[in-house]
């Protein structure tokens, strides 16, 4: 058996198979799907190269991304708990946005600021220290702060005031030394507002 019988075995079976679309139009319908997958690649290609020029010329240049990236950093973890770094003191009120787009109800602010007496969420010391504890867990160090928080934890109408103070230098007997970033946690009403 030669190629020439092989094809003719093969073709017999099929020989009252027909196409309702002529060929030409099978052929051109490939090319242009061809055609567009590959439009479709370069276009991406394209555009990430653009996203990273953009990204490349406005970050150092102060926008508030590139202050948000280096100043602070929010990571969501399992079971609804929130981990908040803080590097810098700078722009506050985005970490604010931040957080409360996650669900934390929470007021941030640099450099020592306290909420207003009338804004303290009421309880008795036990009760407000046992709430505390439930949601938060810090840890201040030299090169920033890290703020643990269990969003399960809070309860309706209560907020939470974070403050972070900027590290600072103290002399003692051993000379100087710096001395780490210091903050406090409150519980607040979630308004924001003194009632």
């Amino acid at each position: 058996m030669n190629d020439n019988d092989m094809v003719q075995l093969m073709r017999e079976p099929f020989e009252h198979v027909h196409a309702a679309t002529a060929l030409s139009a099978v052929v051109r319908q490939g090319r242009a799907l061809r055609r567009r997958r590959c439009l479709a690649r370069w276009g991406g290609v394209v555009t990430l190269g653009a996203v990273g020029a953009l990204a490349v010329t406005l970050l150092p240049n102060g926008s508030p991304d590139a202050v948000s990236l280096a100043a602070w950093a929010v990571a969501e973890r399992p079971h609804h708990v929130i981990v908040v770094n803080v590097r810098e003191l700078r722009d506050p009120g985005g970490l604010q946005r931040m957080l409360r787009a996650d669900g934390v109800p929470a007021t941030v602010r640099f450099n020592g600021q306290s909420p207003p007496r009338c804004l303290f969420y009421p309880g008795t010391p036990s009760q407000i220290f046992s709430l505390t504890k439930n949601i938060f867990y810090s840890a201040w160090a030299p090169n920033g702060a890290t703020f643990t928080i269990d969003t399960t934890a809070i309860p309706d109408h209560v907020g939470l005031w974070l403050t972070v103070s900027p590290v600072r230098t103290a002399t003692g007997n051993g000379g100087t030394s710096t001395v780490s970033f210091s903050g406090s946690e409150a519980l607040v009403y979630a308004s924001g507002h003194c009632p």
